[in-house]
């Protein structure tokens, strides 16, 4: 395997790791439980409570990381 085939196996993987993180913290903001209790103590409250503010950070997060996701498959 060449260094250039290698450079692009490791920008899949980059991509797609930022794209399943993005996509189950979607599934969180949007009110999807299932998993939720891995997120550790205040993290799991916030999320429980479903404070606007929290929703609307976990959205802007997610975003961030949906596009770091196609930073690294594009650059």
């Amino acid at each position: 395997m060449g260094m250039v085939q290698m450079k692009r196996t490791y920008i899949y993987a980059g991509f797609i790791w930022c794209f399943l993180f993005a996509l189950i913290s979607f599934y969180w903001a949007g009110g999807g439980m299932l998993g939720a209790k891995t997120l550790g103590g205040f993290i799991y409250k916030k999320a429980m409570e479903r404070e606007p503010s929290f929703i609307t950070l976990v959205w802007l997060l997610d975003s961030l990381s949906y596009a770091e996701g196609f930073f690294y498959f594009y650059f």
